[in-house]
Formats: structure tokens, sequence, C-alpha cells
């Protein structure tokens, strides 16, 4: 999503004078980068884990709001019946 800065940070050898300076301005522009893209892909999936937790029938629910619990998938969800019906 950053990542334009580094292109307009990019800077030769040959014609940059003072190159070592640029390039940890580089350098450090693009952890900033990082890290607020990071922070960002977090708050989205805080934000699906929410829709989901809402979209519950139960109130009293299970809790997936957990510290350190990651959104994956997304799709459908079929239940299994526990029981076996044998047809004699």
């Amino acid at each position: 999503m950053l990542t334009r800065c580094n292109v307009l940070l990019v800077c030769e050898r040959d014609v940059c004078v003072k190159h070592d300076r640029c390039a940890e301005a580089v350098r450090q522009v693009s952890d900033v980068a990082n890290h607020i893209n990071d922070h960002i892909k977090q708050q989205d999936n805080f934000i699906r884990m929410l829709a989901i937790q809402k979209s519950l029938a139960c109130p009293a629910g299970p809790r997936i709001l957990v510290p350190g619990r990651v959104f994956i998938k997304e799709g459908q969800l079929k239940k299994v019946c526990n029981i076996i019906f044998y047809h004699i």
C-alpha cells in the first residue's frame, strides 16, 4: 500500500552525493510502510472477526474474538450430525 514511497526515494550511487543517507532513509521509510501495512491487515482481520461474532445467533454463544486469533478462510459451513441412523 505504501510502496510508492520507496520508488520515490531510490537514488543511484553515481547520481546522489549522499547515497548512504539516502539509502538509510529508504530503509526507514520501508520499515514504517511495512509496519503500517501490517497494522492495516490486523485491523481488517479484527473487523472480519467482529462481523462474524455479531452474526452468531446466540448472544451467549462462543466468543471468537480472542487475542492472537486470526481469520484464515471464508466459506460455507456444513453441519454434520454425529448421530448415525442405520436403516434396517
